[in-house]
């Protein structure tokens, strides 16, 4: 566990509050609270259908919440203006479950793209910046591949280089580690300290790979049953001894007493 970094608790970077949301007769979120420290990797946990995904698209402003406020650099982006949300949104960068590439494109065609719909750099500028992001994730020489001829490890950085290309703030990771061997996990499990200590993105990972979380957050939350059943440091979260917490750790496959040293 990344023991020797506790979260700044005084550089919050999003805030949840009371978030509660429900579609139809089911209730999803029942008053979320949740703080995202700046500059920090943050892994939000719970079963599946715990409500994840949905907190997530409340915090890029994809869902408008019931109830409840969320705040992003300090901004309430509630009740704003579509313009205004859109602005926000610049401000992440998504690496998907799948990584979600273009099976026509090239590696660096994926990694230009988001140069080419947002900006107005030329092509020049844009291959060299292109090629700067190759070389950070260890993708030299792999610009004229397609997605098809990568290994899912490779497939996953030439994702990350393309979340990266506008330079946000956050960065939200979903589920990165499913369906890869234990090899691949701890690979990615690099890639996301490595860029998060490099860069310096706020970073938030959806998982219930619990290896992978014990070795790369600095701060775990837990949905459970609508709510935030406990946020803090990895070892606080295992010291508070709730039974969910330590059932979903332990059929995840985790021994508690490994984590608890």
């Amino acid at each position: 566990m990344r023991s020797d970094q506790s979260p700044d608790t005084s550089a919050v970077a999003i805030r949840v509050t009371n978030v509660h949301k429900s579609f139809g007769e089911h209730a999803v979120l029942r008053g979320i609270e949740l703080t995202i420290n700046r500059g920090q990797i943050t892994t939000v946990i719970g079963g599946s259908g715990s409500g994840k995904t949905v907190l997530i698209k409340h915090m890029i402003g994809l869902i408008k919440p019931d109830e409840g406020s969320i705040e992003v650099d300090g901004e309430n982006i509630v009740n704003m203006p579509e313009h205004d949300i859109i602005r926000v949104r610049r401000k992440f960068g998504m690496l998907f479950q799948h990584s979600a590439l273009f099976d026509s494109m090239t590696v660096e065609e994926n990694i230009a793209f988001p140069l080419y719909e947002h900006t107005d750099y030329n092509r020049a500028q844009v291959r060299d910046l292109v090629q700067e992001k190759l070389e950070m994730l260890h993708l030299t020489g792999e610009g004229e591949k397609w997605p098809a001829e990568l290994s899912g490890g490779m497939r996953k950085r030439v994702a990350l280089a393309r979340a990266i290309m506008l330079n946000p703030e956050f960065l939200i990771y979903d589920e990165p580690t499913t369906g890869l061997d234990p090899v691949l996990c701890s690979q990615v499990d690099d890639m996301i300290v490595t860029t998060q200590e490099q860069l310096g993105i706020t970073t938030i990972v959806i998982s219930h790979d619990m290896a992978s979380t014990f070795r790369i957050a600095h701060q775990v939350a837990m949905i459970f049953d609508g709510q935030i059943l406990v946020s803090g440091t990895p070892e606080s979260v295992v010291a508070s001894n709730l039974q969910p917490v330590e059932q979903f750790i332990t059929t995840s496959g985790v021994r508690l007493e490994a984590i608890r040293g």
